[in-house]
């Protein structure tokens, strides 16, 4: 079967939906390609993109699950934020 174009192209098919690839979380600015955590949820997805719906009143945001590699689909109140990888702490020497 031949997949048609509105298939292919993500939202394509619902002029009611407008795609954003930036979002601003706080003093964050959280593009394409860049870990973020979501509430209840263990891991980090990979942030993709967000999305309108003008006639719904809805935004969710559109992610990559970094372990498995699913698509998967958040409203935008159960963003947590960026993933900060912890930093090492460096034991210091005592001199004695």
């Amino acid at each position: 079967m031949k997949k048609r174009v509105a298939d292919r192209l993500p939202y394509g098919h619902n002029p009611n939906i407008t795609c954003y690839y930036e979002y601003v979380h706080g003093k964050d600015t959280i593009r394409p390609g860049d870990k973020i955590k979501i509430k209840n949820l263990r891991g980090a997805f990979i942030f993709h993109k967000w999305a309108v719906n003008s006639d719904l009143d809805a935004r969710w945001i559109d992610c990559i699950d970094s372990n498995t590699g699913e698509f998967r689909a958040f409203h935008l109140d159960k963003l947590k934020g960026l993933h900060r990888t912890p930093k090492k702490r460096i034991k210091k020497a005592v001199n004695a």
